[in-house]
């Protein structure tokens, strides 16, 4: 029985041992990303953080290149080959240099490796920190090992894909589960992933000790741009949240300065009291002249104008409550180009979410149509609506698919209450975007919205932001009880 067992486990080792080997050599060969030409530059995504356990077998470090004609490798600025107790990681030939690794992790191994590709011309440089614990299992949260950037960009009707990962380490538990989620705030993952045009690979390395996933867009669509955040897991209350965005290829964020210049001081006044001399009057001229002072005022806004993050942060700029016949209009449009175009952080949810009463924005847009009140299009019930909606956020941006109704056939009291609550809103007629009017929709738009908020990437990980990551994760279609009643 010993020598069945120990041929056994000879087996088990050599297939083990070349499984590893096959997979350390075509790792950079997979998953790299399509460019054409062969200008030198990195293939794929590389990890800028490494982690292992002091009694792992193999370690492998990857810099995947392409159109390099050699590849040099230093640990703490020393070249290789390294000596006895400098390293013990040694260079992969059948990866064409692009890798080097061990079979024997020591202590000495731990440091910051850096790879060096060169052509005729160029010259890349990449560094990998390599961190070993002292230990034989890692029970704590996950760690990122590639720094995801803040932004992705992608046009519209081309591929794009997103990238994380993170060391989930190993544990002696049997019920050890890793997993690696995708969400979007206000979009229902499920129906999102079962678009034949989505994909999600999931990947593995270093023997299940780091996973790691990709997004993959196959055409992107304009509802496509806004934040990702991928969730990785190594236990049911252990995981860390990386977030990021995808946006247009040709959206620049705007520098913020301190002043307005003389000469915008005078203009913008000038422009005012022109628009209030034809303000009386509906016509082509009047809508003409309010283009020129919205256009305006936000560029100056956008441009010279900071906000104050430290009192008015929120989780989200704007807050989108609609209605689900207004879906198409109020996400796909509203939310997905004040995300692209304008760099606001956006949540949108239908009116009947009980969620929206603890999100945390600087501003609502409420989105209303007839068919928000079931065809129902009369003050009162408007009135209604947008006073539960104040109940939540003072600052309130309504935008009515169709005009307002008259307050000529109400009797004076109603009249009264109706225009007191417009009083307090800010209305911007989705008329104008219905018929065509759509540069004088926008501008309207912005110019009663407050500034977007500075958006900055962030890891939060479960122990010290687990309320937000949740709130995050919420989605509008989960729940149908508790919201605004309309």
């Amino acid at each position: 029985m010993s020598v069945k067992f120990c041929l056994y486990a000879c087996f088990v080792t050599f297939v083990w041992f070349h499984v590893s080997e096959a997979t350390l050599e075509k790792y950079c060969f997979e998953n790299r990303f399509k460019t054409r030409g062969n200008q030198l530059e990195f293939a794929k995504e590389l990890s800028s953080a490494e982690y292992a356990v002091s009694n792992t077998t193999t370690k492998v470090l990857h810099c995947c290149t392409k159109g390099y004609r050699s590849i040099e490798w230093f640990k703490d600025d020393r070249p290789y080959p390294w000596t006895q107790g400098v390293s013990t990681l040694i260079l992969n030939p059948d990866t064409a240099n692009q890798s080097v690794y061990t079979q024997r992790l020591s202590q000495e191994d731990a440091g910051v490796y850096s790879c060096r590709a060169t052509n005729e011309t160029h010259l890349i440089e990449h560094h990998i920190k390599l961190t070993i614990f002292q230990s034989s299992s890692y029970v704590d949260e996950p760690k990122p090992t590639y720094k995801v950037p803040e932004a992705y960009f992608a046009r519209i009707g081309e591929p794009a894909r997103l990238y994380c990962e993170a060391f989930v380490g190993k544990s002696d538990l049997p019920d050890e589960i890793n997993t690696v989620t995708w969400t979007r705030p206000g979009v229902n993952m499920t129906e999102l992933i079962a678009e034949d045009r989505i994909n999600i690979t999931v990947i593995h390395r270093d023997g299940l000790q780091i996973i790691g996933s990709y997004f993959f867009i196959d055409k992107v669509k304009f509802s496509d741009f806004g934040e990702y955040f991928c969730i990785i897991s190594n236990s049911d209350d252990q995981f860390v949240t990386v977030n990021t965005s995808l946006r247009e290829m040709n959206w620049m964020k705007k520098r913020n300065r301190p002043t307005i210049p003389l000469w915008a001081r005078i203009l913008i006044p000038l422009l005012a009291c022109s628009i209030y001399f034809y303000g009386t009057f509906e016509n082509k001229l009047t809508r003409f002249l309010l283009l020129i002072f919205y256009s305006v005022t936000n560029f100056f806004r956008r441009n010279f104008m900071s906000h104050n993050n430290r009192i008015d942060r929120k989780d989200y700029d704007i807050m989108i409550c609609y209605n689900r016949a207004d879906k198409e209009f109020a996400v796909d449009t509203l939310a997905a180009k004040l995300t692209t175009e304008h760099n606001y952080k956006v949540i949108s949810k239908e009116l009947h979410d009980p969620s929206m009463k603890t999100t945390s924005c600087n501003v609502i847009i409420l989105v209303i149509s007839p068919a928000t009140f079931n065809k129902v299009w009369k003050p009162p019930v408007i009135s209604r609506a947008i006073s539960q909606v104040r109940d939540i956020n003072s600052r309130v941006v309504v935008v009515p698919s169709k005009g307002l109704p008259s307050i000529d056939a109400m009797e004076h009291a109603e009249a009264a209450d109706f225009v007191q609550t417009l009083k307090q809103v800010k209305i911007v007629d989705g008329e104008y975007f219905i018929k065509g009017k759509i540069r004088f929709f926008w501008s309207k738009l912005i110019f009663a919205l407050p500034l977007a908020q500075r958006q900055l990437g962030y890891t939060a990980s479960a122990t010290n932001s687990t309320n937000k990551i949740k709130m995050q994760r919420a989605d509008s279609n989960n729940s149908t009880a508790g919201g605004i009643l309309v």
